[in-house]
């Protein structure tokens, strides 16, 4: 189970602008969670994550708007990327859309047949998934 995975973990100490606690576990060693440690660093990571999700570009939104306003990069640049991270966002639900699409159940249940044959264990069709 994933929640008692993270039973004994710390929690992150950083505190929301609506006064909540932000609750996610803390990186190991550390007071924060992956996403609020570079918030709190004191000599500020400038580098942009992997846009693969919402919170990864929430992150890289966040770094940008520290950049521009510690002027470590200038206007256009930080227009530039916050225009391509627009993009990636909009990709974001078609993406998620492909892939549902592209998951086919019965193709799980070819592949574990499949393998079964393989290995040459008996099919038992009661117990394969559907």
């Amino acid at each position: 189970m994933l929640s008692n995975q993270f039973a004994n973990s710390k929690i992150c100490q950083h505190t929301k602008v609506n006064g909540e606690p932000c609750g996610a576990p803390a990186r190991k060693g550390r007071k924060f969670c992956i996403f609020h440690e570079s918030m709190h660093q004191k000599r500020p990571d400038y580098t942009l994550p992997m846009a693969e999700d919402a919170m990864s570009l929430q992150l890289a939104v966040m770094q940008i708007i520290r950049a521009l306003l510690d002027k470590a990069i200038d206007a256009r640049t930080a227009a530039l990327t916050l225009y391509g991270l627009q993009i990636a966002s909009g990709n974001l639900k078609r993406v998620a859309e492909q892939h549902s699409a592209a998951h086919d159940p019965s193709r799980d249940r070819a592949m574990l047949e499949s393998l079964l044959h393989q290995i040459q264990v008996p099919e038992a069709p009661e117990k394969m998934p559907q």
